[in-house]
């Protein structure tokens, strides 16, 4: 039947990386119920991500016009959003990144961009730190946001404001880069008997993952 053929034809396309074809087909798939809600959300999803990740040239106006193709689903998903601010940072668009982030927040919260807009260089780190106070009276215990104004008052060289959010984040959700960026924030300041107390405390035996590229960047920024 046609319910079939047309499942069918939806796999192949995306199988295929055919999203031009496949896209504006979606529609129509979500209401005649040929895929449910789910896979029509993946889908939409993928090939987002494919087209912010394999732009035709590197340019801002190839992002943007690859931004403003995308339906008004996709551009609300947090996933897409976070790829979008991933190809504005590339292309050294830190000032638009950092606004783009405030202005989804507003509306729609999601600490995954919060704390990427932590690892976004700014030459006004102090107009960051107000921002990530005011998520904050909107977010209390909210450990990405304290990791957020961790991270910014290292930053600006606020150790004690630094120090005491590294802790809240650390108390309100104990994770490993939060406690490699406070140990290595105790090692900066001379407190290698705090460190190591902290160490034995939470991560006895010590047993750290290799970090990440991406992690080595952002702590190599911190340190700088």
């Amino acid at each position: 039947n046609s319910t079939a053929v047309d499942r069918e034809k939806a796999a192949l396309l995306s199988a295929k990386r055919d999203w031009n074809a496949l896209l504006p087909m979606l529609p129509n798939l979500q209401k005649r119920k040929v895929l449910n809600s789910n896979d029509i959300q993946t889908l939409r999803r993928t090939a987002a991500l494919s087209k912010l990740n394999n732009l035709e040239e590197s340019s801002r106006s190839a992002l943007d016009q690859c931004w403003e193709d995308l339906s008004y689903e996709a551009q609300q998903d947090p996933e897409v959003r976070r790829a979008y601010i991933g190809q504005l940072t590339a292309l050294n668009e830190t000032a638009d990144a950092c606004a783009q982030i405030i202005k989804w927040l507003a509306k729609n919260w999601d600490n995954d961009l919060a704390v990427r807009f932590s690892e976004l260089p700014c030459d006004d780190p102090d107009s960051m730190i107000k921002t990530a106070k005011g998520w904050l009276k909107q977010q209390p215990d909210n450990a990405a946001v304290e990791l957020v104004l961790a991270r910014l008052s290292r930053r600006a060289q606020l150790w004690g404001a630094a120090l005491t959010h590294y802790r809240k984040s650390l108390e309100l959700n104990h994770q490993t880069q939060t406690l490699i960026e406070l140990t290595e924030l105790y090692i900066q300041l001379g407190e290698q008997h705090e460190a190591a107390q902290l160490l034995s405390a939470k991560n006895a035996p010590l047993q750290l993952p290799t970090p990440s590229e991406s992690d080595r960047t952002t702590r190599q920024a911190y340190t700088q």
